[in-house]
């Protein structure tokens, strides 16, 4: 009598997960996690994915996944100046290279918002995973713009440049291509403009919207120079969800 024993039933949780962290090679997770429905639950509940691209140094963001593609996603970013001119923003969406047939994870479309928020954010106690549209206020928002299936940056151009009084920018992803336990991934963001500190910065003063607008003398009294706009020659950053760090122009 052949009698088969599995792994998952003969041994406890912690010992598993000890032995698949040795997983060097995303194609042998992902062969591990076609073995079953079990196992490819563990594998995805135990973030043996997104372990080896951290290991690999292959940054992205990932949300929650979603069995109504139709529900909205938004990113929120804190920009390097609370005053800053943006003309536009560029998104890779992420190729899932572990998983079978590699899936870009694209949105069918994206719509972004510049603002400030309603009172001061602690950035290192911000809520990150909750819903926070009542905390901001979205003095501009852009029209619809379509998102190709293509793991490259796409450049999406503001059909003027907007003045962003606050330094906050929301990208709101709208449509999921691919549904699963993990989706909505993107791989970079690149943000053009020209930042307008250190010579001014803004003061905002309540939810209204008025603000202060600040400028910086030097010691001679004469205005500090804005600085010189230098197009970058490669993507600027990528990330993980466990990253905290600010975009960059």
């Amino acid at each position: 009598m052949d009698t088969r024993l599995d792994p998952l039933d003969c041994l406890d949780t912690d010992m598993m997960i000890k032995i698949l962290t040795y997983v060097e090679e995303h194609s042998d997770l992902l062969s591990i996690s076609a073995v079953s429905r079990s196992w490819r639950h563990f594998v995805v509940e135990n973030g043996f994915f997104k372990q080896l691209c951290l290991r690999m140094r292959i940054s992205y963001w990932s949300s929650t996944g979603q069995r109504n593609c139709e529900v909205p996603e938004t990113l929120i970013y804190k920009l390097a100046s609370n005053i800053c001119v943006i003309s536009e923003i560029s998104i890779k969406p992420f190729e899932a290279f572990f998983q079978e047939g590699l899936p870009i994870y694209s949105a069918r479309g994206m719509r972004f918002r510049l603002g400030h928020p309603k009172s001061p954010i602690d950035l290192k106690n911000f809520p990150v995973k909750e819903p926070c549209d009542d905390k901001f206020i979205w003095t501009y928002t852009s029209e619809v713009f379509q998102m190709a299936q293509k793991n490259s940056l796409q450049m999406f151009k503001l059909p003027k440049p907007v003045l962003c009084i606050g330094g906050y920018l929301q990208i709101e992803l709208l449509g999921r291509i691919q549904t699963q336990e993990l989706d909505g991934f993107v791989s970079h963001i690149q943000v053009l403009g020209l930042p307008l500190a250190p010579a001014f910065d803004v003061e905002i003063l309540d939810q209204s919207g008025n603000f202060v607008l600040k400028q910086y003398l030097q010691s001679d009294n004469t205005p500090v120079n804005l600085p010189e706009y230098k197009p970058p020659s490669v993507t600027t950053f990528g990330w993980s969800d466990e990253d905290e760090s600010d975009d960059e122009f």
